[in-house]
């Protein structure tokens, strides 16, 4: 299966548009307490890229978390791990896309496209 990547520009107006989101962000719970993609229509799971990368196969656990017939948008700081953690679910037969450029990516358009005051 291929890889989707999402500009964040284009997943916040899906979001907008009313369309839902799983997003599964990979990063720690510290940093995902810090900030996270926050949307009405998106709902976050936690879990962290070493459930995916750590060892030869991804933790049973993980996988059982992760929603069935649906979309996961995939969320990391940058991007870079959110690939690789996509590639492996790819493989199990997940329909994944990946937020280009991460976390960091969406919370600098969302930073520019909120109204000065």
């Amino acid at each position: 299966m291929s890889i989707n990547m999402i500009k964040p520009e284009t997943f916040l107006e899906d979001l907008n548009k009313g369309k839902h989101a799983s997003i599964l962000d990979i990063r720690s719970e510290d940093k995902v307490n810090g900030f996270h993609i926050n949307h009405s229509n998106a709902k976050t799971i936690n879990i962290e890229k070493k459930h995916f990368l750590d060892g030869k196969s991804i933790e049973p656990e993980a996988l059982s978390s992760l929603p069935k017939g649906s979309e996961i948008v995939i969320a990391c700081s940058t991007g870079n791990s959110a690939m690789k953690v996509a590639e492996r679910l790819s493989e199990k037969g997940f329909q994944i896309s990946v937020i280009d450029g991460g976390v960091n990516a969406w919370k600098e358009y969302i930073n520019k496209s909120e109204p000065e005051m």
